[in-house]
């Protein structure tokens, strides 16, 4: 029998036969006896927050029982990738180069990650996640492979455009992400590309999200935002 274990938002997928969720799973089997499971295959989902999965792997280790995560063997990429404060709020995996404008990652959300605080079906992914895993996606993938030591971390991203089109349902287990940069350019440290991000369940594009964007010099990009800035607040405080 195989388990697949998911975040406790995504109770409802429990309603399907050999899925429970990570408390459930911890409440009735945390220091009982585990022997009916020991010949078992457990897949960890999505949604597990960090707590929980340190609570299951130590007791899987303990009790000698096979399990496997729906991110493999990759690891979640470092906040500082994603331009995160936060890592709960990091929703991809570090992307894995395959070719030069050609890379790889895999979705993970937890629980209490900003994204699921609200507006959670309790089965599906939901769109604007896919959206935001795109996003650091296009993030990720500059920062690691296209900015020298000198820029990383010292530049500013815009969005252009964002178009995204969603096929199917997208459920807590495996997402694979392949993505693509076009038209890439750099133009004296200014980057312009576009990034396709195809996100993958079971073999099947059930998503793309296609975004346009501009990575900036840090100080000239906030030397023209203090601009527009003063220009709108200046109009507003004018008004009588």
């Amino acid at each position: 029998m195989n388990i697949i274990i998911v975040g406790n938002k995504f109770c409802m997928a429990c309603d399907n036969k050999n899925i429970i969720t990570a408390s459930d799973f911890i409440k009735l089997h945390h220091q009982n006896d585990e022997s009916n499971l020991q010949a078992s295959m457990i897949f960890l989902g999505q949604g597990i927050i960090k707590s929980q999965l340190t609570i299951l792997t130590n007791f899987f280790i303990k009790n000698n029982i096979a399990y496997t995560s729906c991110i493999g063997k990759n690891t979640i990429e470092d906040k500082k990738f994603v331009h995160k404060r936060k890592a709960k709020n990091v929703v991809i995996t570090k992307p894995v180069l395959l070719s030069k404008f050609e890379f790889i990652g895999f979705l993970y959300v937890a629980d209490n990650c900003e994204i699921l605080d609200d507006h959670v079906t309790g089965l599906h992914l939901q769109g604007m996640l896919i959206v935001e895993a795109a996003r650091q996606m296009m993030i990720s993938i500059v920062e690691n492979f296209f900015l020298g030591d000198s820029d990383k971390f010292r530049k500013r991203f815009t969005l252009v455009n964002i178009k995204s089109e969603f096929n199917s349902f997208l459920f807590p287990i495996t997402v694979e992400i392949k993505a693509n940069l076009k038209n890439f350019t750099n133009n004296n440290g200014n980057l312009i590309s576009e990034i396709n991000c195809a996100f993958i369940q079971n073999n099947i594009i059930c998503a793309n999200v296609h975004i346009s964007f501009r990575v900036h010099n840090e100080k000239s990009l906030l030397r023209k935002e203090n601009i527009s800035a003063k220009t709108i607040f200046d109009l507003i405080t004018k008004i009588t």
